[in-house]
C-alpha cells in the first residue's frame, strides 16, 4: 500500500551542490558550444596565423645574416628543415591561444575538459596496439595500392640530426596538437550538429589536407592519411574521449618513423 501523501515522510538527503566545471560542462551540453563561426573563424586564423609565422621566419633569417652573419638559408637543408620546424611551433602555439580564447573566455568553459580531455574506461594498452595495428595496415595496404615513396618529407629526412628531430616532433607533439585541433576542437560541433559519422569524415579530410604537401599531393598516400584520421575519430566518439586518440595517434607515428629509420634492415619503404 502506497503511504499517505499527508504521513510524514523521511528527510531526503541534501543533494550536492556541482562543482565550478560541472555546472559549466551541464550548461555546455544544453546549448551550443563554439559553433560554425567560431570554424570558419579559426580556419581565417589558422591561414593567417601561418602567413605571420613565414614573414617572422624571413625577417629573422635576414636579421641573421645581414647583422651577425650567420647563414641559415630557409630553402637549404639542413636549414630547412629547422625552420620548418619553428615555423609549426609558433604557428601550433598561436593557434592555442584561438581555442583558449573561444573556449575558456567567450564561452568561458573549462578549457582542457572542454576540449574531451575526459575519463575513459578501456585500458590506455588497447589503443597502442591499435595504433600499431593500424600502421602495420596502412603500410601493408601501401604497398598493395603502390603507394609512391619518393616525396619532400623523405627528401627533409635525408639528414640524420634532422632525421631525429622530426621524429621527436612527429611522434611525441605532432600527435597531441593534432588531435586537440582536429578531434578536439573541430570535431565537437560537427558531432553535435551533424552526428558522429559527418564529424568523422570532415575532421578526417580537413586532417589529411595540411599533410598533402609533404607527399606531394599523391592520392594514394593521401586515402591512406584520411583512413588513419577516421580511425583516430572513430575512437574518439566511441570513448568520449580525446585521450584514447592521442595514445593511438603516438604509438602509430611511432610505428612510422620506426619503419622509416630500419627500413634498410627491414628492406622496405
Amino acid at each position: 500500500m502506497e503511504p499517505d501523501s499527508l504521513e510524514p515522510q523521511p528527510p531526503r538527503a541534501p543533494r550536492e551542490s556541482p562543482s565550478v566545471e560541472e555546472a559549466a560542462l551541464a550548461a555546455a551540453a544544453r546549448r551550443d558550444l563554439w559553433g560554425y563561426w567560431d570554424l570558419t573563424g579559426f580556419l581565417l586564423f589558422a591561414v593567417v596565423a601561418f602567413g605571420i609565422c613565414a614573414v617572422a621566419a624571413a625577417v629573422l633569417s635576414a636579421v641573421l645574416i645581414n647583422f651577425f652573419g650567420i647563414h641559415a638559408p630557409l630553402a637549404e637543408a639542413p636549414y630547412m628543415v629547422h625552420w620548418a620546424l619553428g615555423i609549426q611551433a609558433l604557428w601550433w602555439a598561436l593557434l592555442f591561444v584561438y581555442f583558449y580564447y573561444v573556449i575558456s573566455i567567450r564561452y568561458k568553459l573549462p578549457f582542457w575538459k572542454a576540449l574531451g580531455f575526459l575519463p575513459y574506461r578501456a585500458p590506455t594498452a588497447w589503443f597502442v596496439v591499435l595504433g600499431i595495428v593500424l600502421a602495420f595496415g596502412v603500410g601493408i595496404t601501401g604497398q598493395l595500392i603502390e603507394a609512391p615513396t619518393e616525396t619532400p618529407l623523405k627528401d627533409m629526412l635525408s639528414d640524420p640530426d634532422t632525421m631525429w628531430l622530426m621524429g621527436l616532433f612527429a611522434v611525441l607533439i605532432g600527435p597531441v596538437v593534432e588531435e586537440i585541433a582536429f578531434r578536439g576542437f573541430l570535431f565537437r560541433p560537427i558531432e553535435r550538429a551533424h552526428g558522429a559519422m559527418a564529424a568523422i569524415i570532415v575532421t578526417s579530410a580537413i586532417f589529411t589536407a595540411p599533410h598533402g604537401d609533404q607527399y606531394d599531393w599523391h592520392w594514394q598516400i593521401l586515402v591512406l592519411l584520411f583512413a588513419a584520421g577516421a580511425s583516430f575519430g572513430f575512437v574518439r566518439w566511441k570513448t568520449g574521449s580525446l585521450w584514447p586518440a592521442i595514445v593511438m595517434h603516438i604509438a602509430y607515428n611511432g610505428i612510422q618513423f620506426a619503419a622509416f629509420v630500419f627500413r634498410d634492415e627491414l628492406g622496405t619503404e
